[in-house]
């Protein structure tokens, strides 16, 4: 059995076209739970809309209180019946067989217990920003074919959306951590409990959103140079944060 563990939060621009995209594959899902976490907009409503007519079972759960994305997913992902569990967002669109390919990859594998993709990055609007989120990340598959695991551990590269697992795995990894973000935690504890399989592939569009523009409005170089400073030193806190969370994650997984 196939289910599909998704989470929403004012998604109401984009949920339609990611459910379309899954309820369409190749290769239909058994089940589609779905936990939003408490939507202003009208999410649920087209949630409800797109999903009246589908053939396949439905939970939709509209939680109570505000969990936050880590503790959302891992609500979402207790409530599937699957044995066979995929992630989704819910602004990215999936490519017609990947489910079926990513499936037949586990499937096909006693001893895998979690698979992830590549995904192409587009803007708000479908167009191509880059072609290989691997690349972006620079994760070499072949040397993690060969287990040269050294950059998962320098930081996560199994995208949520873009991998399956077997349903055993979230039993071992539960409860995540608080210093864990779910795919990164379910991708290290998956280390220790089977084999994974990275599918060189780009099997769905990664929506970023356009808050990366520049505005075209004339500014001094004084001004400029004011706001590259600012940048960096924020882009510099960023990335200390990281590293402090990350060594807070790695050492529950050590543990």
């Amino acid at each position: 059995m196939i289910s599909i563990a998704m989470c929403t939060f004012n998604g109401e621009k984009y949920i339609k076209e990611q459910i379309e995209s899954i309820i369409n594959q190749s290769l239909i899902p058994d089940e589609i739970v779905i936990c939003d976490d408490c939507s202003k907009d009208n999410t649920v409503n087209i949630i409800k809309e797109t999903l009246d007519n589908w053939f396949g079972k439905i939970y939709l759960v509209v939680n109570e209180k505000n969990l936050g994305y880590r503790k959302n997913f891992e609500k979402a992902i207790s409530l599937c019946n699957g044995d066979i569990i995929f992630l989704s967002d819910q602004d990215d669109v999936w490519n017609r067989n990947k489910i079926e390919i990513m499936f037949n990859a586990l499937n096909n594998s006693s001893d895998a217990i979690l698979a992830f993709h590549d995904v192409e990055i587009v803007d708000e609007n479908l167009n191509l920003i880059k072609k290989s989120f691997w690349k972006l990340l620079k994760f070499d598959y072949q040397k993690f074919l060969q287990s040269d695991f050294r950059r998962v551990f320098e930081g996560n590269v199994v995208q949520g959306s873009a991998c399956v697992f077997r349903k055993e795995l979230f039993n071992c990894a539960r409860p995540f951590p608080e210093a864990a973000v779910h795919d990164e935690w379910l991708g290290l504890v998956a280390l220790t409990k089977g084999k994974i399989i990275p599918i060189n592939k780009s099997l769905a569009k990664y929506r970023q959103s356009g808050n990366n523009a520049i505005g075209a409005e004339s500014v001094s170089l004084l001004e400029k140079i004011t706001k590259l400073i600012t940048n960096l030193h924020a882009q510099n806190i960023k990335l200390v944060n990281e590293l402090i969370r990350r060594q807070k994650v790695l050492s529950c997984f050590h543990k």
